[in-house]
This record gives structure tokens, sequence and C-alpha cells, in this order.
């Protein structure tokens, strides 16, 4: 059988682990900027990953879904991006 496909946009790039491991870097920058702890040095340095194709439907879902999130958890936030109509 082959592998399952949960619908995540890096596990059909042409190289799912590089692709994983140049987003994870501003992963990283924002849960330092938060006060989180992130080892960064379990993020592979595989250098540039080539950019996935998602469906622009795909970006006005997770769009919208932020902007939801961002509503009830922090509206500064939102505020400050309200300008935006897409990403």
């Amino acid at each position: 059988m082959g592998r399952a496909s949960h619908g995540g946009a890096a596990a059909d790039a042409p190289s799912p682990t590089a692709s994983i491991a140049s987003y994870l870097p501003g992963v990283h920058a924002e849960a330092i900027r938060r006060g989180y702890s992130f080892d960064a040095t379990k993020i592979a340095t595989i250098g540039c990953a080539e950019p996935i194709e998602t469906a622009r439907g795909q970006l006005d879902y997770e769009w919208t879904h932020l902007k939801e999130k961002l509503r009830v958890r922090t509206p500064v936030w939102l505020a400050s991006i309200q300008s935006i109509s897409q990403p």
C-alpha cells in the first residue's frame, strides 16, 4: 500500500522534507517572538524548497480561517491586516 495522503500540500511537493524545513524557520521565529520554547536544532538544513502550488480556494479558506481566529484571540492583530484583501 502507498502512503496515505492527508491533503497536506507539503506531502505532495517534489521534496516534502525540504518544503517543511523551509517553512519551519518562520514558525521558529514566531515562536520565539511569542516567548515559546522551540528547539531550532531539530530543523533540517536542506536549503530552499520549490514553492508549493496551492489552489486559490485553499488560500482563501486559510485566510478566512486565520482572520476568524485573530478576531477571537488577537483583535489588534486582525485590525493590522484588515487592509489585505488576499494574501
